[in-house]
């Protein structure tokens, strides 16, 4: 991962950028904290509550995590090509080493928006994984602007 900061700070500057940008829109989104006991949550549009699950999440939503693109165990999700929390700006997904297997993820701490289009996650804040040149850089962002984009997003649905 990028940066001078400890993973402590960046987890809570991505937390504070979370909640930030849920005070920031119109009060029609939710934080979600993760199912899985983790420190991941999700800011969603109020009553898509129902499409958070291990085959998507919803339209116009952001997920702050630690943990991006793996292979579930396909007794949870049994779509053995469905890469998990898919983030377009993190390495990609190790190889399964036995099918059916879980994989481990990738780690990089970023707040990401899900585009249902292509339903992968597009960093927005923190970590970002540059592919070309293997290397990383912390990506800072106003939260105003993320919410204002989440805002007319919805508008245009």
């Amino acid at each position: 991962m990028s940066g001078d900061m400890t993973y402590e700070e960046k987890m809570s500057k991505c937390r504070n950028f979370v909640e930030q940008v849920a005070s920031d829109c119109d009060g029609s989104w939710i934080l979600v904290e993760s199912c899985n006991n983790d420190a991941s949550c999700y800011l969603i549009p109020e009553g898509s509550e129902s499409e958070l699950s291990y085959y998507g999440k919803p339209a116009n939503s952001l997920r702050f995590s630690d943990h991006w693109n793996w292979y579930s165990s396909t007794k949870k999700c049994r779509d053995e090509k469905y890469v998990q929390c898919r983030s377009l700006d993190m390495p990609w997904a190790r190889r399964r080493e036995e099918a059916g297997k879980a994989t481990k993820p990738r780690f990089g701490i970023q707040v990401a928006y899900y585009d249902r289009r292509d339903r992968c996650y597009h960093h927005v804040y923190g970590d970002k994984f540059d592919r070309k040149t293997k290397t990383w850089t912390w990506v800072d962002a106003e939260p105003g602007a993320v919410a204002r984009m989440m805002m007319t997003n919805k508008q245009a649905e």
